[in-house]
């Protein structure tokens, strides 16, 4: 199935979870990130069970440091 990931299109498996699409993309430690889904903010303790639907669109922000 095809999603958009950051204005980006990618293909994944059916099936795959956003945690999954983490591990995936190679994020490595997820501390600071937040994930939207069709523009909703999914909590980090629901990555796990979120399964990602074809056509979605993710947002990924990762916090920096810096002022």
């Amino acid at each position: 199935m095809e999603i958009i990931i950051n204005s980006r299109k990618k293909h994944i498996p059916d099936s795959t979870t956003v945690k999954k699409l983490l591990e995936m993309l190679e994020v490595g430690k997820p501390k600071g990130m937040a994930i939207a889904v069709n523009k909703k903010i999914v909590p980090r303790e629901s990555w796990g069970y979120t399964t990602l639907q074809d056509s979605d669109e993710v947002i990924m922000i990762k916090a920096a440091k810096g002022g």
